[in-house]
């Protein structure tokens, strides 16, 4: 199953990718502080196979959201994709995951 965090209105290409796949794709309710998310992510926690985070959506830190990634992929064990469709690579967030 391919999770996608952030609105169905940015995340609509994974339901492409799902039936490619023949997997499905679900969504978790975009919001601004990446915390509030961390409940419904964990109940996909056993079917959920890729986890497609649209980091735009956030307000929070870097370092808050870097932090939360990284406990998400460990609870979940699942692949992790970040969707930065406007972030330089050079940008503190996408080089701070990089780096993690």
């Amino acid at each position: 199953m391919i999770i996608f965090v952030g609105t169905r209105e940015r995340g609509f290409f994974c339901e492409d990718v799902a039936s490619k796949i023949d997997t499905a794709c679900e969504y978790v309710e975009a919001n601004i502080h990446i915390d509030s998310q961390v409940k419904q992510i964990m109940d996909y926690k056993e079917k959920c196979e890729y986890l497609v985070f649209d980091i735009e959506q956030y307000a929070d830190d870097a370092e808050v959201i870097i932090d939360w990634i990284l406990k998400i992929r460990d609870a979940v064990n699942c692949k992790i994709i970040i969707y930065a469709v406007s972030y330089s690579p050079q940008s503190e967030l996408v080089s701070g995951l990089y780096e993690k």
